[in-house]
């Protein structure tokens, strides 16, 4: 498990989480949506989130009531 080689336990990781969402009002990570279609291979969705968390845009607001 990767959190064996941080030494951190499942507690400590929760705990610094809880930490950080305390001191700073947020969460540590932004959600991010990507629309797949069925026919879409898991190793293809993989490649577009990865080349996306490179090479970040702009984000654009949208308001549900305006779709």
């Amino acid at each position: 498990m990767r959190l064996e080689k941080l030494n951190l336990s499942p507690s400590d990781v929760l705990r610094l989480f809880l930490r950080y969402v305390a001191e700073h009002e947020k969460l540590p990570f932004a959600e991010v949506s990507v629309i797949v279609g069925e026919q879409d291979e898991d190793a293809d969705i993989l490649a577009v989130v990865r080349e996306r968390l490179k090479t970040p845009t702009k984000r654009i607001r949208v308001d549900l009531d305006d779709i």
